[in-house]
């Protein structure tokens, strides 16, 4: 039996010199808003 669950991950995303930004679309929890952000930053090699 496989399960199939078709699920939709939204994110919106920002690039700015050497830095990519992925957020997700608020969500509620609990009554509260939320939002989770993830920084990669690429860093130079010396």
């Amino acid at each position: 039996m496989q399960l199939q669950i078709k699920l939709v991950l939204v994110r919106t995303f920002t690039v700015n010199a050497n830095q990519l930004t992925l957020r997700t679309i608020p969500t509620q929890k609990n009554e509260v808003s939320q939002v989770f952000e993830l920084v990669w930053e690429q860093l130079s090699l010396k």
